[in-house]
């Protein structure tokens, strides 16, 4: 598979993580006010949930649809490996978020949708990072033949 059609199909399954990342976004801060009750804290909580719950689905994902040919075997090193990329990510992510928020309160304060721009933003600058070591270094997918 070439590595366009892998960046493809882990965009898709991006999107998919995307819309569970977002779900549980919205069940922690809509339907269990987790900012209303814990404040800032539990606005990051609910971030973190949600980063939490579209990685380990992603996982799954992304070894049976984004390399599906992997050279490295499934098993708990690449598991430990996927693991650690997501463990990245999410440590990346909720002081990204975090930064974001800070960034983007001024400019609309109060803003219901300031949270879920925060979140789409913060995945965004971490995708092609995390492509790029869970397809050299979790999944050894193969490289694209560069003659045909």
């Amino acid at each position: 598979m070439s590595g366009l059609a892998q960046l493809a199909r882990f965009a898709a399954v991006a999107t998919v993580n995307l819309g569970v990342n977002l779900g549980v976004l919205a069940l922690g801060v809509r339907a269990l006010d987790l900012p209303g009750r814990l404040g800032r804290p539990g606005l990051l909580l609910a971030q973190g949930a949600a980063v939490l719950a579209a990685t380990s689905l992603g996982y799954v994902l992304h070894a049976r649809v984004s390399f599906p040919g992997a050279r490295r075997a499934a098993g708990a090193g690449r598991v430990g490996r996927y693991a650690t990329v997501a463990g990245g990510a999410l440590a990346l992510q909720v002081p990204l978020f975090a930064l974001l928020m800070a960034l983007l309160e001024p400019l609309a304060p109060g803003s219901a949708a300031l949270p879920f721009l925060a979140n789409l933003l913060g995945g965004l600058l971490l995708f092609a990072g995390s492509f790029v070591l869970n397809r050299i270094w979790t999944f050894q997918a193969t490289p694209p033949d560069p003659h045909g």
